[in-house]
């Protein structure tokens, strides 16, 4: 993905957006952080599998419950991380749960991509 000048990979974005679920989400029902129009190289793509990930999951399709499930397997998995706003502590922590839920089989398949729980929950966000 390019967004602006910079080349952004889908592992890279995934991990930033993760990030940024600490900050920059609007309440209630419909739950979309502030930033993800910015980082989605393909938009159309991204949203393809969040549909297909729906479809599966119905119970994702208010997206509060996703940033609140993907908050709390951060928390579960280094609580540290959870609690704090410092955005290279919570990429950090990211990167090794999406690690972990790969070695875990922690998977889901999409579409015919092999994705961790949490990369195709975050997919389900850009619905």
């Amino acid at each position: 993905m390019i967004v602006g000048s910079m080349r952004l990979s889908r592992r890279r974005f995934l991990l930033l957006a993760l990030a940024s679920l600490t900050a920059g989400c609007s309440s209630a029902d419909n739950v979309e952080p502030t930033w993800l129009p910015h980082v989605i190289g393909d938009p159309e793509a991204a949203a393809r599998l969040g549909r297909a990930y729906l479809a599966v999951h119905p119970e994702y399709y208010r997206s509060d419950m996703l940033v609140t499930d993907i908050q709390q397997a951060l928390a579960r998995f280094d609580a540290s991380a959870a609690a704090t706003k410092n955005l290279r502590q919570t990429v950090t922590a990211l990167q090794q749960l999406v690690r972990h839920e790969y070695a875990q089989g922690k998977v889901e398949a999409v579409t015919g991509w092999i994705l961790s729980v949490t990369e195709a929950r975050l997919y389900a966000l850009a619905v």
